[in-house]
């Protein structure tokens, strides 16, 4: 009886593994998104509306991150391309390029921010004006 024994215990296992596996039963594995609220919001402003080539603006973002902020990338617009400008990783989201010396009549700018879920941005673009 000894010898019987084990091998009904394979024979067990093997049958409820095929019981279960003909009524649909198995493993469930449910994974979680982190993703705990709206995705963030940003706005930009420029410290002028008019500046002259060369010259140092300030660019300052608002932003509302509730999974946190995990970065702020700031861009400007050139012709056929956006150029990032710089990454700050928090507040205070404030940035102060120069106005290209070989700017044309208007320089666009325009910020994204990334959340700590991943979910990303962007803001509306801001000109400014180059004075001769």
């Amino acid at each position: 009886m000894k010898r019987l024994i084990p091998a009904l215990r394979g024979t067990t296992a093997l049958s409820l593994a095929g019981l279960m596996a003909g009524c649909g039963g198995g493993l469930y594995v449910e994974v979680s998104d982190p993703y705990t609220g709206p995705p963030p919001t940003i706005s930009l402003t420029a410290s002028t509306s008019v500046a002259r080539r060369g010259d140092l603006i300030r660019l300052s973002a608002a932003i509302s991150a509730p999974n946190g902020i995990d970065r702020i990338t700031f861009y400007r617009i050139d012709p056929g391309v956006s150029t990032s400008l710089g990454v700050l990783y928090g507040p205070p989201a404030q940035l102060d390029p120069p106005i290209p010396v070989n700017a044309g009549g208007s320089v666009g700018y325009w910020a994204k921010v990334c959340d700590s879920a991943g979910y990303c941005s962007e803001s509306p673009t801001v000109n400014v004006s180059v004075a001769n």
